[in-house]
């Protein structure tokens, strides 16, 4: 069934920027039908959020980049490995020669958890 539309991943968070929430949302719409578009999308919202978290001041720059500089300004361990693990994901799901046919429903559901 199309519509109504239904998803297992949680609502945008009420203090995610409005230049996330619509990535976020689209990879919601695509979960059913493409988990791995959905691990993607889910890169590109933390890609696009990290340098908007101005209590880190942390420049746009390769997504493992900005992951560093955050683990050296002392983020949690458990967000840390959420934003590993969407970074690891999102890129099967990305780059030409690398995608993984099997991402499943979980992977993504864990993912969209980070956001």
């Amino acid at each position: 069934m199309i519509y109504p539309f239904e998803t297992e991943l949680p609502e945008a968070h009420e203090d995610m920027p409005d230049e996330v929430v619509g990535i976020y949302l689209e990879a919601t719409l695509v979960f059913k039908h493409s988990p791995r578009a959905s691990a993607a999308l889910l890169r590109l919202a933390i890609e696009t959020l990290i340098p908007l978290l101005e209590d880190y001041q942390i420049k746009k720059a390769k997504i493992n980049t900005m992951i560093a500089s955050l683990v050296e300004k002392g983020i949690p361990e458990h967000i840390q490995q959420g934003l590993d693990a969407i970074h690891i994901y999102g890129n099967e799901g990305i780059h030409p020669g690398e995608i993984v046919l099997n991402d499943d429903r979980e992977t993504s559901i864990s993912q969209s958890n980070i956001l």
